[in-house]
């Protein structure tokens, strides 16, 4: 396709489109992490609460079940855990410890938790019982979640394949299709619809539109992935960084435009 080069690599499209990918990439790897770091933290806090019930059912107080939990392994949620402990250590109260602790892990259900331990600390009864509870509770949030997530695979998927399969005919049409039009000389059949089929520079124009059209047609289809996946647009921009360099590589690469 040398004669259809009218988008040539270094052109101001192709950094425009490296800097959306630039951009999107930084921001995706960085919304990954903090995906993964939520998850991991939400994951382990019935396992803590779990912990702190069991020892105040074996007579600690608060402050001891905490120093004693800071000593354990909960994976991500270890070091706050750990810094909480330092902070009661210091002479702050639990419940400005917790407060302290929910702010800096910022996810739901380490605020919830937060908010359930301090209301256990201050009222009567069977404290563990409210622990144990609250840890069964938040446990099955987590279960309800991963399932929402894996039920949601398959519809990630198919955004994916109606991506790939508009990419391929795109793909053909412009390695095959739009060719044998520039190659025809046959002027009746090229100027269907009042478009000048048999000069180069509609047919190079036609061609750009196929470009342009894949490169939106890959982001939008990524940021709906990503309301699929977690239902937060951010969640998108990971997917729409795949998909927007697939359809650069096969443009630049394949179809050599």
């Amino acid at each position: 396709l040398s004669s259809l080069n009218i988008i040539r690599f270094g052109q101001t499209s192709d950094f425009i489109v490296l800097g959306i990918l630039s951009s999107t990439a930084a921001y995706g790897l960085y919304d990954y992490f903090r995906l993964k770091r939520i998850r991991e933290i939400d994951k382990r806090i019935p396992d803590f609460l779990r912990d702190l019930a069991e020892s105040r059912r074996a007579g600690m107080t608060f402050t001891r079940a905490i120093m004693l939990a800071s000593k354990g392994e909960y994976g991500a949620l270890t070091d706050e855990i750990k810094k909480m402990a330092q902070q009661i250590s210091w002479g702050c109260s639990i419940s400005e410890a917790l407060e302290t602790f929910a702010k800096r892990v910022d996810t739901p259900l380490a605020k919830r938790a937060a908010s359930l331990i301090n209301e256990a600390s201050r009222s009567g009864g069977s404290v563990s019982e409210i622990l144990i509870a609250a840890a069964r509770d938040t446990r099955e949030i987590e279960e309800v979640k991963a399932e929402r997530r894996i039920s949601m695979i398959s519809y990630v998927a198919v955004v994916y394949i109606a991506a790939f399969v508009f990419l391929a005919v795109v793909a053909i049409v412009c390695s095959t299709f739009l060719p044998a039009m520039m190659q025809s000389n046959i002027s009746e059949l090229s100027s269907v619809g009042g478009f000048s089929m048999g000069g180069g520079t509609d047919v190079n124009e036609m061609l750009s539109l196929f470009y342009y059209a894949a490169l939106i047609q890959g982001f939008g289809s990524g940021m709906v992935a990503g309301i699929f996946e977690n239902g937060d647009y951010s969640s998108g921009i990971k997917h729409a960084f795949i998909l927007v360099l697939v359809s650069w590589i096969v443009f630049k690469f394949l179809i050599h435009i």
